[in-house]
């Protein structure tokens, strides 16, 4: 007899398909595309030829399919585990649909439609990302304190090590803590003008398309170092595209912490009605949930872990 949840598990027929068929398009797709669209093409002559908005915009594609390489690992081990009954993780509790999302290490929608760091690391190696919270990150900044900089890029570090030596590993993810301090920055400070009971709440469609877009392009961007590996090829394929990741991320950076641009946020807040409360859940109730990582395990601080 089978013991609980197991003894009220629905038919896996489907949601197995459903997930191989997840793994069958993305090896489709890198098998398609994987030699057109690749980080090494970004070292050849032809690449600094082109426009620096074409170079850029190849970013976008090599980035996107170098993803699919992981999905198709991740997709059929999930869809494997689902079939063996090991994937099953009981009855929402919201919408009383059957979740088998027990073992599952990527989210693809979630992932490729995040709209900010924290969105898109929540969907990325989740249980790597358990791993090194609960591991690494915890040990540092214990429940109830406030979560650091350090915390978080000691983290990326030890993700970085987990993966080997090769200097490209590391550029990515000390990019990538960046990346999360940056994120954090943006998220309190733009987020609620676009949210109820801000007059500019009707805008945050535009908003988020913005935020998504901003978001998987310093993604592809960053990712570039850990693919290419080596750091003479990471810091051509950077130059190639004038550093434009870690400019943006420099200057956002200076605005906030040196030339009081959230100052400037706030007063139009006040103008337009925003509510910048630190626990609104309008603001994706992150005030105790970081993220950290790009394109290999990461972190995502847990509840209890509260901002500065």
């Amino acid at each position: 007899m089978a013991l609980p949840p197991f003894d009220r598990m629905p038919s896996r027929v489907v949601p197995t398909l459903k997930t191989l068929a997840s793994a069958v398009v993305s090896l489709a797709l890198f098998v398609g595309f994987g030699n057109k669209w690749y980080y090494q093409l970004t070292l050849e002559p032809g690449y600094l030829e082109l426009p620096f908005w074409h170079r850029f915009m190849y970013l976008q594609l090599a980035g996107g399919i170098a993803r699919t390489k992981y999905y198709v690992a991740w997709k059929l081990a999930e869809s494997a585990c689902i079939l063996a009954g090991v994937g099953w993780n009981g009855y929402d509790r919201k919408t009383g649909k059957p979740r088998w999302d027990r073992v599952q290490n990527i989210a693809i929608r979630g992932f490729e439609l995040a709209e900010n760091p924290k969105m898109m690391i929540d969907s990325w190696n989740k249980n790597t990302g358990a791993w090194l919270r609960n591991c690494v990150y915890l040990r540092i900044t214990p429940p109830g304190a406030k979560s650091t900089t350090w915390a978080a890029i000691a983290t990326y570090i030890t993700s970085a090590f987990w993966h080997g030596f090769w200097p490209g590993y590391y550029l990515t993810f000390l990019t990538g803590s960046i990346i999360n301090v940056v994120g954090r920055e943006l998220r309190r400070n733009l987020r609620p003008l676009f949210v109820s009971p801000s007059k500019l709440s009707n805008l945050k469609p535009i908003y988020d398309v913005l935020a998504w877009a901003l978001t998987i392009a310093v993604i592809n961007y960053t990712v570039g170092p850990f693919m290419l590996q080596t750091l003479d090829k990471s810091l051509t394929m950077m130059k190639r595209n004038y550093f434009i990741g870690h400019v943006g991320l420099f200057v956002i950076m200076v605005g906030f912490k040196v030339l009081g641009w959230g100052k400037l946020t706030r007063k139009v807040g006040a103008a337009v009605g925003a509510d910048f409360g630190a626990k609104r859940k309008a603001m994706n109730g992150d005030v105790v949930s970081e993220a950290v990582e790009v394109t290999a395990p990461i972190l995502a601080t847990d509840a209890g872990v509260k901002e500065e």
